[in-house]
């Protein structure tokens, strides 16, 4: 709930319209970090208008509070997540191509918004949903009914967040929905991956909207050197990069990622990035840009992909019949039953530790329940009078969820990957009894030595250092919101023959990222279980050596400097603390269960 949800409810006092005006503006203060800004509502349009001003009369509707509450919290993340002088705009005041612009730019910062302001969220759709119907939208037939850029935001906010538009929204968005999925969708999951690089974000963006072809578009032009003097104010050398958007640049799955590696961000790094000309932003989750101190550094070619075309992220379920796949849990079963002593002692042993951590707090002046010793004196003078008992109650764990990202190549084939879909499987059912939602996801790919991706390639001439070379196949075994009962043969997929071929670890682990940190859970753990570097032939023979491993180093580094996500590693076999920070090393598969659930003990303890 937001700061000025309690003021939401009617009152009879004449002044409950002007303190609750009082209260959004505070807030917004308070959510966007400007303690000189005022807020300005504006009339009927989603778009964020700084130029109208506040009604003037003393009574508020409920729609009046609906419409207040979101704008001002748009406006905040706004503030917050956006800096005007990083966009490159594609056409005029006015034109379709620059709404257009907005609104997805808009989609970005609420995004971002989201995880940390779970509330913010809740306010920005009841206002969307309000502005549909008294536009509406939810009654049109036809597309012409519909700024695209009304849907447009609707549908980025839906991509970007993973999370269904409120029903009002829905209805208005599925008349465009066709035209959408054809003609922008793909380059939207695309800047799903720069969220968070607000520089990367903006360079895709303007991309997006010259495909579109937009009325106005063509103004650009003229602007261009005048933007260009402007980003060469604000970022010195880089602005030639910054104007680039180039379809290389485009395909590069972790521009931000480029410019913090290889350098410890030292204190003064940061201290550094800090006297710099872009506001501080907090954590990646936040939405903070790399610091220029770091981007100087780094002038290697970014990470790239051939193509994304024949890429793929499915459930576990969709790979194989359903007669298959219960075959594949009784076996997996089988397995759980010749180690369900240790199992079972494992897991009594994790949930008495955690279960010991949630009851910690008591309630005093009770009725009833356990004597208060520390009352006795209150007994024996008044012993009439009541309220000398306590009550222990439970104190749940911080908003938690655990993703488990569980690498399913070849070399994990046997006894490794039993292990791990046995680890699973006890620690889903272990967690989710404590309240602690679980993901289990597997990445692969599709094909050995490249497949249709290096086909395509040598089709082309085979152009040198052509990035990675293969098909992804990324699994969802379990999503976070599934109960574990719903999808428990899911995991048996682990055990069979066909999925396992090679790992390119460093696009899996962002993969995971990207799911966690749109996540509403406060606390997010990752724990990545891997037998050792990435491999896939197509791609290490035609581009330098060593250039997944190094990619892999460079996400880590990210995720660990920048991001709220925490980040464990379980190596079977071969020791994987040379690119994690918070890593052990496992010489046997037989150790997994127990060395995983004893971490993950560790790691709750770790919060109290």
């Amino acid at each position: 709930m937001s700061a000025y949800g309690n003021l939401c409810a009617p009152r009879r006092s004449p002044d409950a319209a002007e303190t609750f005006l009082r209260a959004v503006d505070c807030t917004l203060r308070a959510m966007a970090g400007r303690a000189d800004e005022a807020f300005a509502a504006a009339g009927e349009t989603p778009a964020c208008d700084d130029s109208s001003t506040r009604p003037q009369r003393l009574v508020l509707t409920a729609e009046d509070r609906v419409r207040l509450r979101g704008q001002a919290d748009a406006r905040a993340l706004r503030l917050r997540y956006h800096h005007e002088r990083l966009h490159l705009p594609p056409g005029a005041q006015g034109t379709a191509a620059l709404a257009a612009y907005e609104a997805i730019e808009q989609a970005r910062v609420e995004a971002l918004g989201r995880d940390l302001l779970p509330g913010a969220n809740a306010n920005i759709d009841a206002w969307i949903a309000q502005h549909c119907r008294e536009r509406k939208f939810d009654r049109a037939r036809k597309q012409s009914q519909i700024p695209l850029a009304e849907a447009l935001r609707v549908f980025a906010r839906e991509r970007f967040c993973e999370a269904p538009p409120p029903p009002a929204a829905q209805a208005m968005l599925e008349i465009w929905r066709p035209y959408l999925e054809a003609q922008v969708a793909p380059q939207l999951d695309r800047l799903r991956q720069h969220l968070h690089d607000e520089r990367a974000f903006a360079r895709g963006l303007t991309q997006l909207i010259e495909t579109l072809a937009l009325e106005g578009y063509g103004t650009e032009q003229a602007q261009r050197p005048k933007l260009r003097r402007q980003a060469s104010d604000l970022h010195g050398d880089e602005a030639p990069e910054a104007l680039h958007t180039g379809d290389e640049e485009l395909s590069n799955t972790d521009s931000a990622l480029r410019q913090t590696t290889r350098q410890a961000f030292t204190d003064e790094d940061a201290k550094r990035a800090d006297r710099g000309a872009e506001p501080e932003r907090g954590t990646a989750a936040q939405g903070t840009p790399v610091s220029r101190a770091m981007s100087a550094r780094i002038a290697e070619p970014a990470y790239r992909v051939s193509t994304t075309t024949f890429d793929e992220t499915v459930g576990a379920e969709t790979l194989c019949s359903p007669q298959q796949l219960l075959r594949l849990r009784a076996q997996l079963d089988r397995q759980l039953r010749r180690s369900q002593p240790l199992i079972a002692r494992l897991a009594h042993r994790l949930q008495r530790r955690l279960l010991a951590q949630q009851m910690r707090d008591w309630t005093y002046d009770l009725e009833e329940g356990w004597l208060d010793t520390s009352r006795l004196d209150r007994i024996v003078l008044s012993p009439l009078e009541g309220l000398s008992f306590k009550m222990e109650k439970a104190s749940p764990f911080r908003d938690t969820v655990v993703s488990l990202l569980i690498d399913n190549s070849s070399s994990m084939r046997g006894r490794p990957m039993v292990m791990a879909a046995m680890t699973a499987d006890i620690l889903s059912r272990t967690l989710e009894r404590c309240g602690v939602k679980v993901e289990v996801l597997g990445f692969t790919t599709r094909s050995w030595k490249g497949g249709r991706v290096r086909q395509a390639w040598q089709a082309q001439g085979e152009p040198a250092q052509p990035g990675r070379l293969n098909e992804l196949r990324h699994i969802i075994y379990k999503s976070a919101d599934a109960p574990w009962r719903r999808v428990r043969k899911n995991l048996g997929l682990m055990l069979a023959d066909g999925i396992p071929k090679e790992n390119i670890d460093g696009e899996a682990l962002l993969w995971a990222h990207r799911r966690l940190i749109t996540r509403p859970e406060e606390r997010r753990i990752l724990v990545v279980l891997s037998d050792g570097e990435p491999a896939d032939e197509a791609t290490l023979s035609t581009n330098p050596a060593g250039y997944l491993e190094q990619h892999l180093h460079e996400v880590i580094a990210w995720i660990e400097a920048r991001s709220p996500v925490e980040l464990l590693a379980i190596g079977i076999g071969h020791d994987v603390s040379r690119y994690y920070r918070h890593a052990i090393t496992l010489q046997s598969a037989d150790e997994l269960g127990g060395a995983l659930i004893e971490e993950i003990a560790k790691l709750f303890e770790a919060q109290t």
